[in-house]
């Protein structure tokens, strides 16, 4: 009685992600065994793209992305900013930065505090992605952000949906004598809590 709840619909209909190669029968037959195994491994390395991708279009959503009032544009490489682009963060858990590469080297990289310490810590882990800590959030590399845009936010409020995480399929044109690899993923990703990421443009 003392509380009313209201539940918003978060829609994960799925996004269908395909690619595939085309080999001729000379190729395929001049090649070592072992590359056919890499085109697999390429092929469902580039669905992980696409999957990333379709991620940073649902934070990008206008209906159930981030809050218009987590986007921020026009920030200055400060101190002052990433603690405010912190304190908009609504919600419990580990803080994520994304930003490509560019933009963590070039620029987080030289953000000092008042007494002139060094904001961004690199930090050599296991994972490839992690290149350090900004007061204590783990900085991800993500190449498919543009420059000058940073992703701060509690990385659990991204729901990703694997309905089928990986198929492949091969087949060959009898006419053509062509090889067709193809893998096959239906993935869809959304934001739970709309403040608990800030889109940030410098």
């Amino acid at each position: 009685a003392d509380e009313q709840d209201t539940f918003v619909l978060l829609p994960l209909d799925g996004v269908e992600i395909k690619k595939h190669v085309d080999i001729t029968r000379k190729m395929e037959f001049q090649s070592i065994d072992a590359f056919e195994d890499w085109i697999v491994e390429h092929l469902a390395a580039r669905i992980a793209v696409a999957k990333d991708t379709q991620i940073i279009t649902a934070l990008n959503d206008a209906t159930y992305g981030i809050a218009a009032a987590n986007i921020l544009n026009s920030q200055s490489y400060a101190d002052s900013t990433i603690r405010s682009i912190f304190g908009a963060i609504k919600g419990n858990g580990a803080k994520v930065v994304y930003a490509n590469g560019k933009t963590i080297w070039n620029e987080l990289f030289g953000i000092q505090d008042g007494e002139n310490r060094q904001l961004f810590i690199p930090s050599a882990m296991d994972d490839p992605l992690v290149q350090g800590r900004i007061y204590g959030a783990l900085v991800k590399q993500d190449d498919n952000i543009p420059d000058d845009v940073v992703y701060v936010g509690i990385q659990k409020q991204i729901l990703a949906n694997d309905f089928d995480a990986l198929s492949t399929a091969r087949d060959m044109d009898i006419k053509t004598w062509v090889t067709t690899i193809s893998a096959y993923s239906l993935f869809d990703a959304g934001l739970e809590n709309p403040l608990s990421f800030v889109k940030a443009s410098f």
